[in-house]
């Protein structure tokens, strides 16, 4: 026995240690709780791991020889590494098990990362507040995001993402879903607090910090109602039946971010929060899966608590029966996904548009019809999503009372497979570039008026990195197509990219089976450089600069060309059919505007293509009051790889205008004195303007730069815009004239005399839920055509559509005919810029025209630019369309790629840039023998003479630039200059003994210089 007890050292020296207990701590030896440990011998590599928990110890078990390891942690963000000897002298036995304890810590430099964030959500009363949805961000960079429980508490466990010493804020948003929150509504709120080691407690091994987060309560509240319709009413409530569990929605028209959404209890209101501001124009709407979706629009006074309105969804009493045929009449079943779950659903929306109602029904799985309730007596527009690689043609469909209207839709593969490839211009090599290209095209049957060929919803719309894209499209059937650049937030960049590539735009196809098509992008081969100074020499460095080139757009056949070597291109393979191509110019024929922002230096260096003419201009930011902006110049087509420099300057006002309202101004139920948005503008011959939005007590005060001993004319507008008392659309009073102040003055004053009201851009609204392409006409008979995807990826949205204002002479360079406001509203949010182009088509004022002595084709349609604030014109088709009783009607059409102030517009100044004013005439003051005063006027006066541009009339506008000098003339030195509408002849008053000068159409060419030199009598 002895001797057996002599050997039992000997027999623990060969064995190894069965498990490592490592303690983690601090420098200051407390213990650290969720630290990842790892152990690894340099020979066996990894040996185990494991997790501390509260004490600080990870149990490690394994097999683990006498030697030295490396001991791996990491908490957070923060890993180290370190050596520990494992020796079974140093363990010992533990309920059967032999273990070593360890000890290692982080360096003293660890920084700090609580471990727990604990957020307590309450009322002001203390009660728990649940189902809220709390967003973590630090620095502006999103953190994580959890819903509070019953509790009214949410964690963030920051043990393995950690949570650093720094300023945090914590956003909670009402988790509006099913049920709503008990004792809701509330408002979103926003907390910013500081998370350090100094804030947060050291339990349990790690760093907890509890918040406190007050939840605000609303202190105005919407109560909106829901019920079915009395029976035959529909828009009459009948309120013995509430319509419980239906989502409620309100959006403001004005504010984007005051939206709010609920559900419906079971008396059928549902309560949302109001905003201290909110006030003015709200849509409210109402979907349900059962009894569809309805919306109504509401006006909101300010000040008031409480408000209440009603939704009323009409009774259903008919019923649609929609069978889905190929197109040869045999039935098709609904698509389904992998989890053989349908996806196909028909959609029924009323064509009435005071009745805004819309039903949907899913064809269920191995089925190919479905009936959808609806009510009776209306009409609906009847189309179902089938996928982009299929078209679905729509049908209208009249409802009947108490019966099942059965109506077929036509569902047709998109078996055509057309590829498109972008290809550089040049090189004709594909594009290689890290922005994304996309083509998108749909049909558009309405397109030159008449419907023609099928009446289809079909688009693709197709995305890619590696300039080719490949789109399911309908053989034999013509597409319209849009190719175009995005943005990192994939959205439409109509300008020069950044790859100095310009977008390729538009063009049209016929889909056939292995379409090719080649995309060249034309690449920019030179450069100019705009600076801007301000009034004191110095550089401008908050502002922009930019270039415009008009488009030289050509019709017919000749656009469809193919270009000498096209056959040449490139395929995606390498091999095969060659692309088609439109040829290295395609893109030259539209209009490229670009800007960038200014430099520390105040230049801004743009890409410009060689042989293209420019217009190029430099403008501060607003910060930059009571200054006088330049000109737009113009700049002649530069070289290849050449690159020009243009300086502008700003200019310091020497003169003041006054404007007062004229006593015998007639503004009807408006005050100036409440006036919402009032403006004055000015500007001279040459494009130098200024504007001033200030009301000083009841008068307006602009600014102009005159020369007080050089008078010269200036176009002056002013607008004074009233909103109604509810905060509704009002009314507005424009008005424009010219204005030449006196000689040796420092300021002016003029009477303006309002007497005529302009609806403010009347408003409707027209909601879509559709999938597939939708065509909203609206109240003044303008058309667009879109799909619903374009606004709206959920395929709903509301297209709202501000109908125009007529103006006249707003502007040197333009006629303004109609003004026209476009917002899209998605999910309460304004869209600046469509997903896809939308096609809208603006009806035409044909006897406006003809008393303004212009063609419908003289008009085109131009947006105003949200940075330069000037007109880009875009491509214009006029169409004419024939009503059933004979009758005609003209439209404006073309494709917008912005969501914002559009025109139709008569461009002046383009239409007087092709030819210059040519035959300038100047006769000198004839000596007239009468009586010494008359004898003194007319001697002053000389009489120019020119032949106008052809298109000239007597609202054109020109200017006459001269000098007394003829050496100066000759050098373009032109001193004085005024302004004058018509055709001529002009005078001018001057005692001087010699004249010289050219006429300049406003925006466009100057004449030749002319000179005449008076006889000495």
């Amino acid at each position: 026995m002895l001797l057996l007890l002599l050997f039992l050292p000997v027999s623990a020296a060969a064995q190894a240690v069965e498990r490592l207990d490592i303690t983690v701590t601090l420098a200051d030896n407390r213990p650290l709780r969720g630290v990842y440990v790892e152990v690894t011998h340099p020979s066996y590599g990894y040996m185990g791991s494991g997790e501390t928990g509260i004490t600080g110890v990870a149990e490690i078990s394994g097999y683990f020889p006498d030697g030295i390891y490396d001991i791996y942690i990491q908490k957070g963000n923060v890993d180290d590494t370190l050596s520990r000897t494992v020796d079974y002298l140093s363990g010992g036995m533990v309920g059967g098990v032999f273990v070593q304890p360890l000890t290692v810590s982080f360096s003293s430099d660890f920084p700090f990362s609580a471990d727990l964030l604990r957020l307590k959500l309450e009322k002001p009363n203390g009660s728990p507040v649940e189902n809220m949805y709390v967003e973590l961000s630090r620095s502006g960079s999103y953190v994580g995001s959890v819903t509070s429980g019953a509790d009214g508490i949410c964690t963030f466990d920051g043990s393995f993402t950690a949570l650093p010493e720094g300023e945090y804020k914590i956003v909670a948003i009402p988790e509006y879903s099913y049920p709503p929150p008990i004792g809701g509504p509330y408002l979103e709120t926003e907390l910013v607090f500081s998370l350090s080691e100094s804030s947060s407690s050291f339990l349990e091994g790690q760093f907890i910090r509890d918040v406190r987060f007050e939840i605000r309560i609303p202190e105005r509240v919407m109560s909106i109602s829901v019920f079915e319709s009395m029976p035959g009413e529909f828009t009459v409530p009948d309120t013995t039946k509430p319509v419980s569990d239906v989502s409620v929605s309100i959006n403001s028209f004005d504010d984007p971010d005051d939206y709010a959404y609920a559900s419906t209890g079971s008396d059928g209101i549902a309560r949302l929060p109001l905003t201290t501001r909110s006030s003015g124009r709200f849509s409210i709407s109402a979907y349900s899966d059962e009894k569809g979706h309805t919306y109504r629009e509401i006006d909101i006074p300010a000040g008031r608590d409480d408000f209440a309105a009603t939704l009323v969804f009409p009774s259903v009493d008919a019923e649609i029966e929609v069978s889905l045929v190929d197109s040869s009449g045999d039935p098709v079943t609904a698509q389904v996904d992998e989890n053989d779950y349908s996806m196909t659903w028909v959609h029924c929306y009323s064509v009435n548009g005071d009745l805004p109602l819309s039903f949907d029904g899913q064809v269920k799985k191995d089925e190919s019809s479905v009936k959808i309730d609806v009510i009776g007596g209306v009409r609906y527009q009847c189309s179902a999503y089938f996928g982009e690689e299929y078209a679905v043609q729509e049908v209208e469909v009249l409802a009947v009372s108490d019966s099942t209207v059965a109506a077929t839709l036509s569902i047709t593969e998109a078996g055509a497979l057309a590829t498109f490839q972008f290809i550089d211009g040049n090189t004709r090599q594909p594009i290689v570039s890290d922005r994304q290209l996309d083509v998108s095209c749909w049909t558009d049957p309405y397109r030159d008026g008449e419907p023609s060929g099928p009446i289809v919803n079909h688009g693709a719309y197709s995305l890619t990195e590696n300039a080719t894209a490949q789109l399911s499209l309908i053989e034999g059937v013509s597409y319209y197509c849009y190719a175009r650049f995005l943005t990192e937030e994939e959205q439409q960049f109509n300008s020069l990219a950044i790859g100095d590539y310009v977008d390729p735009g538009e063009f049209e196809i016929i889909a056939e089976q292995g379409l090719q098509r080649a995309i060249p992008l034309k690449s920019s081969d030179a450069q100019i450089t705009l600076c801007l100074k301000g009034v004191d020499g110095q550089p401008v460095t908050r502002g922009f600069a930019y270039i415009f080139s008009p488009g030289s757009f050509s019709g017919g056949d000749d656009d469809e060309q193919e270009e000498p070597g096209a056959s040449a291109t490139p395929t995606p393979d390498g091999g095969g059919k060659a692309f088609d191509s439109d040829g290295d110019d395609s893109n030259v024929f539209d209009d490229i505007h670009a800007h960038r922002e200014l430099d520390a230096s105040g230049c801004a260096q743009i890409g410009a293509f060689s042989g293209r003419e420019y217009f190029a201009n430099a403008q501060p930011d607003g910060s930059t009051v009571d200054v006088i902006y330049p000109a737009e110049r113009y700049v002649s087509p530069l070289e290849t790889g050449e690159s020009r420099e243009l300086s502008f300057q700003l200019t310091q006002p020497n003169y003041t205008l006054t404007l007062t309202a004229d006593p015998d101004s007639q503004f009807g139920e408006y005050r100036l004195e409440d006036v919402d948005f009032p403006f004055c503008y000015a500007e001279d011959g040459d494009g130098v303007f200024s504007f001033s939005e200030s009301l000083e007590t009841e008068a307006l005060v602009l600014r102009l730069a005159v020369n007080k001993r050089d008078p010269q004319t200036f176009h002056v507008s002013c607008g004074l815009i009233f909103d109604d008392e509810e905060g509704g659309i009002g009314q507005g009073f424009f008005e424009d004239f010219f204005f030449t102040p006196k000689k040796r003055t420092e300021s002016g004053a003029v009477a303006v005399l309002f007497d005529e009201a302009e609806p403010n851009f009347p408003e409707s609204t027209a909601e879509v839920r559709n999938n597939t392409e939708t065509r909203v006409t609206l109240p003044d008979g303008s058309k667009a055509t879109f799909q619903v995807s374009a606004i709206a990826e959920s395929g709903q949205g509301a297209f709202t559509y501000q109908s125009g204002r007529s103006s006249r002479a707003q502007s040197a360079q333009y006629d303004l005919l109609r003004q026209f406001d476009l917002k899209i509203r998605n999910d309460g949010e304004l869209k600046e810029r469509p997903n896809k182009p939308i096609q809208f088509c603006f009806l035409l004022d044909t006897e406006k025209l003809a008393e303004l002595g212009v063609s419908p084709e003289a008009v085109k349609i131009g947006r105003i630019d949200e940075d330069t604030g000037r007109y880009i014109l875009s491509e214009t088709t006029i169409r004419t369309e024939t009503d059933e009783d004979g009758s005609t009607r003209t439209f404006a059409c073309g494709s917008l790629d912005h969501f914002s102030i559009w025109s139709t517009i008569i461009d002046v100044g383009e239409k007087l840039k092709a030819e210059a004013p040519s035959k300038v005439r100047i006769r000198a003051p004839r000596k007239v023998r009468a009586g010494k005063k008359k004898r003194r006027a007319n001697n002053r006066k000389w009489r120019v003479v020119f032949t106008a541009p052809e298109g000239a009339e007597e609202t054109s506008r020109f200017v006459f630039e001269y000098n007394f000098k003829k050496k100066q003339c000759r050098k373009g030195n032109f001193k004085k200059q005024i302004g004058f509408t018509g055709t001529g002849p002009l005078f001018v008053k001057s005692r001087k003994r010699s004249l010289c000068g050219r006429v300049k159409a406003v925006g466009g060419l100057a004449s030749n210089t002319a000179s005449r030199r008076r006889k000495v009598q």
